[in-house]
């Protein structure tokens, strides 16, 4: 296997996503997949002297870095997060903690309905002339942003521009919208019209796919052959269960988990698949097997930028995760070839179904390294 990861984010059995730079020459000028996350965190960073937080309580949720937690209690606030997503091992949670706070910083979501949902939480967590701080990248939205949260946020102004970002000040006084500020103010429910999962399915805002089925998710589904002889399944990156709520309806006796790196998905997960262990996690490490199946449909996507890591994270690990007869069940966009990859992980791999856009892929019978103990047939 030495080799066989590349450690970037477009290793060699993955294709550049349609528009993106292929050589440095024909772009001038190279960014690295995380600049819009670098250049608005130094705006927002940049701009907190002239907030004058001074004895503020401040509420961030969502940022990855530290440097706005130290450039704000610098300035003299006391601070609090909020993460929805267990990053890099970060504690996460589906709901923000007790307020009140009076500056509330929100880096802009990947969805519109997140940043709906987001702003609804953290203002009823907020004083009642508490400041959203909303910032982020411009072709990310950040310009036209502040008109989803209008009917909370009502007047305020650019903050600081600068590095293709802003900073928007957005004030909560004279709100008219009434707030809701409970994650299940949020739900949603829906028929994902697959057989033994049910008619009525729960999703919240932000969760992968919300309200729908995903095409991807669905030809797995359908793909997914009987396993009655598993005694454990993992749904890795389980979004709302459904891969998993399939697998307990086919073995009903078997161990079911669901891990995802989002709380609020997780939050759903437990209500479509009550009884299932839930893992809250960033990826693979923390995982204790074996299983005898996995079940994924594995996110490229990190805001903007696309990522093959969450799928090498999971391959490294599948050997010391999986049963000597376990199989892994993926679906990848066929963009993405990832056979080699699997070769180097299972004995058998073959591709399962296809269509103009997806591939669902099994390897089967992990290839033990390093005297790997999960020894069940």
């Amino acid at each position: 296997m030495e080799g066989a990861w590349s450690g970037t984010n477009w290793p060699g059995w993955a294709s550049p996503p349609a528009g993106a730079a292929r050589s440095t020459a024909t772009s001038p000028v190279a960014r690295a997949a995380n600049w819009r996350e670098q250049a608005a965190l130094e705006l927002v960073v940049g701009a907190v002297r002239r907030l004058a937080p001074a004895g503020a309580r401040a509420l961030i949720y969502e940022e990855r870095s530290d440097r706005l937690d130290a450039a704000l209690a610098g300035a003299g606030a006391n601070v609090s997060r909020w993460n929805r997503r267990a990053l890099a091992g970060r504690p996460a949670s589906a709901r923000p903690p007790s307020g009140p706070f009076d500056l509330l910083f929100l880096r802009l979501p990947r969805s519109k309905a997140e940043l709906e949902m987001s702003a609804h939480m953290m203002a009823g967590v907020g004083a009642p002339d508490a400041r959203l701080l909303l910032y982020g990248a411009k072709d990310e939205g950040i310009g036209s942003a502040p008109g989803r949260v209008d009917d909370l946020f009502p007047t305020g102004s650019a903050l600081a521009v600068g590095g293709h970002c802003r900073v928007w000040s957005l004030a909560r006084a004279g709100g008219t919208a009434a707030v809701r500020p409970h994650l299940d103010d949020w739900l949603l429910t829906f028929d994902p019209e697959i057989a033994g999962i049910g008619d009525s399915w729960a999703s919240y805002p932000g969760v992968f796919a919300h309200g729908e089925v995903d095409a991807g998710t669905r030809m797995l589904a359908e793909a997914l052959t009987r396993a009655p002889a598993v005694e454990r399944v993992l749904d890795f990156g389980c979004g709302t269960g459904l891969l998993g709520a399939l697998q307990r309806s086919d073995v009903p006796e078997a161990c079911l988990d669901l891990l995802d790196v989002d709380a609020v998905a997780l939050a759903a997960a437990q209500r479509n698949v009550p009884g299932a262990g839930t893992l809250l996690a960033d990826g693979a490490d923390d995982l204790v097997g074996p299983y005898d199946r996995i079940v994924t449909n594995p996110s490229i996507h990190d805001g903007k930028a696309e990522t093959t890591a969450v799928v090498e994270d999971l391959l490294r690990a599948a050997p010391r995760l999986m049963t000597k007869k376990g199989s892994l069940w993926m679906v990848l966009q066929k963009r993405f070839a990832p056979e080699p990859l699997l070769a180097a992980v299972f004995r058998q791999v073959q591709v399962r179904a296809e269509d103009r856009l997806f591939r669902v892929w099994e390897g089967r019978r992990p290839i033990r390294t390093h005297g790997e103990p999960n020894d069940r047939a």
